[in-house]
Formats: structure tokens, C-alpha cells, sequence
């Protein structure tokens, strides 16, 4: 059994058009692609892929699904297998779960359909509640509420478009209206829609939890809602300015995009996305007939919203305030574009401005021309960080050189990160040579924190398997560790011979790593007080052992170290040779496709010729 958020991530990283055309030659056919059918013989194409809907259908054979059912169907895998094979693709590790009796496993059919069940409701919950919103809107109680969206421009189009409403005043309006309406106190308050008083005792009193706000219903990529954000009318009024639904069964945050279900064919058509700050600010966008417009939906932009967005375009117009939180989060979105490989560009709003103040104040062209005006990423976080340091002066330009090379350090293209050290060097003058050997450092620096490891073998699960719990990269690892605590040189040299990526995230690995991260700065004796602190902190005696009787100490006879150094570094490569080798063998049999087969029996017919120089050949 696989967590349903992990299938839900795997899904969301899969672009359906991307994952079918490694398959099947796939041709534009209007706002969809055809081919021929895999599943049966055919001249005429008939096999559709729709990349909005995220399907497929052949209606030749009448088969059809999503990106799950076109694997196990091509593959003749069942769903774990499917799944499994996806999330190779993506990089996503699947946690096993084991039931926890035989009973238990039998009823995992049974347990489906009752979630199933649940969350319909749940849908059903938000639709009904969602219409006596919008009728609180247009009533008597509501028409303070309704003046409030009149003065900042909303027409009805916009208010039935967008399904603006009024929670009422009071504490046990939406408890009533349950009642009312036959949902139990349970399913309100599994929707989030009811929250408690004492929230260590559940059974505590039940209460509202929008009272006297503007609602904004909130729908998921199908069009379907799932959660509510309600904004407060004065800045007096209690609690913050919005309060927004909790996760439930049927809405996690951080995979939502606010407006995304009407923005779909406006990305498509323009060919980029417009992330704005909030509700407002996405309506305010596409009453100016900026349709592209979306926005993260009670969280910072995550790497799951930037893989929502590369299903539709890859590239990203970041529209914020221009004030220091505006710039911040624009430059902080870049941790979730890069993933996704999104190329950004950002409009900076002027002081104190936002798209919905911007057209209010000047109309919708103002905004649109705004919007046209987009500035390249690293141009952008370029200037704001020489705004914000003196670069007359080396410490200034170096604190603008350090911020910026990290940023571009995340971009995959060798290429954009040459133009982008190049414009570095132009605008601080200084030589280029330097600013490439400085983004080297950064970039090893990243490549041996734990974070970049994990992502990098999540994206190779199979090699990360094989060399886990290998008792014979356990102790050449833990042999290296000693040498590089107690022998600079040794430790020198494995920063040469020894890739970040080459050394497990678990074990010893992790404490090896940070010293060869530190060496690599020149730090290296700073780093051993560092590991020793944390050897101590972590309470494991095999530590100890390695810091106060070390089996390749500093008094051990050189041509001893030397042969430990050898033997350890060939065991790790020659392991990783085979984990690699068995990694593409395995790739080689699950495509179809010619051009894939013939690159694969390439990387495998190269890493056999290498493989006795890797095994033997360490200084």
C-alpha cells in the first residue's frame, strides 16, 4: 500500500504529454496530441493525450485513464509497479507500509472505498455550503459586505466567476446550517469549516471558524472546492486578515494554486504563469484579461506548485510588492523553480502597490503593461542585492557575490550559469575566472550538505538501494572518516577523489561529508572540532572510538594508511560501478523506446570499459 499524498506527488510531477511521448511518438493535434494507439494495431491515429485533463483515450480501443493506468496497461505492471516506475522517473521514494494484521491487509479494498466515500461528501459539503455563502452575500446581512467588493470594482461577473460569499456574524450560523442540511458535527468539522474551543478535548463545544468575512472559495486543478479563505472587512476587526481552511482529506495546501482551474488555458496561450501574493491580487488579474494569473494558497510557493505549473508552461512571471517581503519571497521561490526547472522572470509592483491596487488606481491596461514589463530572475535579484550592499568595497561585493552565486549555483544549464557568472563579473568588475572558481566552491559546498544528497538519490532510488546497509561501504566509509579526521592530506584528497554523491546520507556518510565540505573551504581544522561536537552530541560509541582509538590514527605506519586509503576509496567506486550498472540494466528493460535503448546499452557499454580503472586507480 502506497500513502495517498505520495501518489498524489508522483502524479503532480508527472506531465502526462512528457511521460507518453517516451513512449510513443506523440504529434500536436489542436490543444491535444494524437499517435498511434500502443495498445492495438491501427494506420489511422485515433490515441489522444489531453495535457489540461491529464489523460488519455484511444477511441479505437476505448482504453483510457491517466498517467498511472497508461504505465501499468504499456508496462503490464499492476499499480504498485506502475507507481514504483513513476516515481523512479521523478525522483520520489516510496515509504512501504505494512498492515498491521492479516486482517488488516484484507480490508484495504474495503477501507478505500470508505475514504472514497468520505471525501465525496466532503465535496459535497463545500459545494452546498459555498452556495449559502454567496446567498449570505446578496442578503440583508450580507449588504455591508457586498457595498466592500462594490468599492474595490468587483462586478457580478467577477463575484459568480470567482463565487465570492459572506459567512455571517455569530458563532453557530454554519453549526445550524449542518444541522440543516443533514451533515453531522464530525464531517463539519473534518471539512474545517467548524473548530473547537478546547482543542486537547475534541469533544469540546464546536464554533464557526469564518465568522463576518468575505469568503473565497478555493478549488483544486479540476474545479472542484475544496477549502475556504475568509478575509476580514476592517483592519479592527479580531483575528488576522485571513483565515484560510486547515489540510483536510480533500485539501493540502501546499499543492493548491489559487485560480489555477480558470488560469489553465490562459497559461497555455501565453505561454507562462503570473504568481501574484494572494486572492485579490489573481482577481484583480483576470478582470484585466491577464487569465494566466495564480496564486499559492496560505503557504510560501512550494516545489509542488512549481510542479503543477510545468504541466502547462515552463515558464514563471513572479509578480510581488516591491517591499522587503515582496523581494524575499521572490527571491526564496527560487528553492521551488528550480526543481521543477521553471525559467523565472519577476515584476516588482511600485512602493506599497499591488496588481489589485494597481487596477483599481489606473485601470486594466496599466496592469497589463505591468505585467508586460517583466524583468529576467537573476537580473533582478542581481540589482536588489547590489541595492542592498556597498560594492565600492571588497566585503560588499563579496556578501552581493555570495547570495548571488548560491542562487545560481541551483540552475541545472551549465550554459546559464556561465551567463549568469559573466554579467557578475561585468557589474562588480571583477575577472571572470575568479567568479567561476568561486561558483565551484559553492557548488561542491552544496553538493556535500545532506539536503542536496537527499535530493539527488531520490531521483536514483535503486543505486541508493543497493548501497544501503552494505556492510562493505559501512566500514570503508567509516575508514575514510578516521583518515580524514586524522590526516589532512588524506582528506584533501578525497575531496578530488571522492563525489559528494558517491558517499551515503546515512551511517557515517553524513559526518564524512561535512568534513570534506569544510577541507574543500580550507576549514579543515575548524571542521574537526565541529564533527567532534556533534560525534559527542549524537551519543554513538562507534563515534567515540573513532575520535579516541582510531584504528588508522595519526601513529599508524604510513604504507598502512595508504593501503587503507586505496582499498576503501576502489570498494565505494567499484560498488557504486555495479549499483549503476544494475540501475541502467533494469532502465533498459522498462523503455520501449529506440532511442532511449540505444543511449542506455551506450552508458552501459561505457561504465563496463571504465569499470577496472575505477576499481584500481586511485592516485
Amino acid at each position: 500500500m502506497v500513502f495517498p499524498q505520495v501518489k498524489d506527488d508522483i502524479k503532480d510531477r508527472c506531465d502526462i504529454y512528457e511521460v507518453i511521448n517516451s513512449y510513443v511518438p506523440l504529434k500536436r493535434a489542436g490543444a491535444n496530441y494524437r499517435a498511434l494507439c500502443p495498445f492495438h494495431n491501427e494506420k489511422t491515429p485515433s490515441f489522444m493525450v489531453n495535457p489540461t485533463r491529464q489523460s488519455y483515450y484511444c477511441f479505437g480501443c476505448q482504453r483510457g485513464g491517466d498517467v498511472i493506468s497508461f504505465v501499468m496497461e504499456h508496462e503490464g505492471v499492476d499499480f504498485m509497479g506502475a507507481l514504483g516506475l513513476l516515481a523512479q522517473r521523478v525522483g520520489v521514494q516510496i515509504p512501504e507500509y505494512e498492515p498491521a494484521s492479516r486482517h488488516d491487509a484484507g480490508s484495504n479494498a474495503e477501507n478505500t472505498t470508505r475514504a472514497t466515500e468520505r471525501k465525496d461528501r466532503l465535496y459535497e459539503l463545500h459545494d452546498k455550503i459555498a452556495v449559502w455563502y454567496q446567498k449570505n452575500l446578496r442578503s440583508e446581512a450580507g449588504k455591508d459586505t457586498l457595498e466592500y467588493v462594490r468599492d474595490r470594482g468587483l462586478n457580478d461577473d467577477a463575484l459568480v466567476t470567482f463565487g465570492l460569499g459572506y459567512a455571517l456574524k455569530g458563532w453557530d450560523n454554519a453549526v445550524q446550517w449542518g444541522r440543516q442540511h443533514g451533515f453531522s458535527r464530525q464531517e463539519m468539522m473534518s471539512g474545517g469549516l467548524l473548530t473547537v474551543k478546547n482543542e486537547d478535548d475534541p469533544a469540546s463545544q464546536a464554533y464557526d471558524r469564518f465568522r463576518d468575512r468575505l469568503m473565497f472559495p478555493v478549488w483544486n486543478e479540476q474545479g472542484r472546492i475544496v477549502a475556504f479563505s475568509g478575509r476580514v472587512l476592517t483592519s479592527d476587526s479580531p483575528g488576522g486578515k485571513y483565515v484560510n481552511s486547515p489540510e483536510t482529506p480533500i485539501f493540502k495546501k501546499g499543492r493548491i494554486l489559487y485560480g489555477l482551474h480558470l488560469a489553465r488555458q490562459g497559461i497555455k496561450a501565453a505561454g507562462h504563469a503570473v504568481l501574484c501574493e494572494g486572492q485579490m491580487d489573481v482577481i484583480a488579474c483576470h478582470r484585466a484579461d491577464v487569465t494566466n494569473a495564480v496564486a499559492p494558497q496560505g503557504t510560501a510557493f512550494t516545489e509542488q506548485q512549481a510542479f503543477l505549473i510545468k504541466r502547462y508552461t515552463e515558464n514563471v512571471v513572479l509578480a510581488f510588492d516591491a517591499d522587503t517581503a515582496g523581494v524575499n519571497a521572490a527571491l526564496k521561490s527560487l528553492d521551488s523553480l528550480a526543481p521543477a526547472n521553471l525559467n523565472a522572470r519577476v515584476v516588482l509592483m511600485g512602493e506599497g502597490e499591488d496588481p489589485d491596487s494597481l487596477m483599481r488606481a489606473s485601470g486594466a491596461e496599466s496592469l497589463r503593461q505591468k505585467m508586460a514589463d517583466s524583468e529576467e530572475y537573476f537580473r533582478f535579484l542581481l540589482d536588489a542585492e547590489i541595492r542592498r550592499h556597498d560594492t565600492s568595497d571588497a566585503a560588499g561585493k563579496t556578501a552581493v557575490a555570495d547570495t548571488f552565486l548560491e542562487a545560481v549555483s541551483k540552475m541545472k544549464s551549465r550554459v546559464v550559469r556561465a551567463e549568469y557568472c559573466q554579467l557578475l563579473a561585468s557589474r562588480l568588475q571583477i575577472p571572470e575566472g575568479f567568479v567561476f572558481q568561486q561558483l565551484e566552491a559553492v557548488t561542491n559546498r552544496r553538493r556535500r550538505s545532506a539536503a542536496y544528497r537527499s535530493e539527488a538519490k531520490g531521483a536514483a532510488g535503486i543505486l541508493q538501494a543497493a548501497l544501503n546497509d552494505s556492510d562493505a561501504v559501512r566500514k570503508s566509509e567509516r575508514a575514510l572518516l578516521e583518515l580524514a579526521l586524522h590526516h589532512k592530506s588524506f582528506a584533501v584528497r578525497m575531496v578530488t577523489d571522492l563525489p559528494a554523491d558517491y558517499i551515503d546520507d546515512t551511517g557515517y556518510g553524513p559526518v564524512l561529508n561535512e568534513i570534506l565540505a569544510h577541507t574543500e573551504q580550507g576549514d579543515w581544522a575548524e571542521s574537526e572540532e565541529i564533527v567532534r561536537e556533534q560525534i559527542y552530541r549524537s551519543g554513538e560509541h562507534s563515534f567515540g572510538r573513532i575520535l579516541e582509538a582510531p584504528e588508522f590514527g595519526s601513529d599508524v605506519d604510513p604504507d598502512k594508511l595508504e593501503k587503507a586509503y586505496i582499498d576503501s576509496v576502489a570498494k565505494i567506486k567499484s560498488m557504486r560501478a555495479d549499483a549503476k550498472l544494475r540501475e541502467l540494466t533494469q532502465a533498459l528493460k522498462s523503455t520501449a523506446d529506440h532511442e532511449t535503448k540505444r543511449a542506455l546499452r551506450q552508458q552501459i557499454q561505457e561504465l563496463k570499459r571504465s569499470r577496472p580503472a575505477t576499481w584500481t586507480t586511485i592516485r
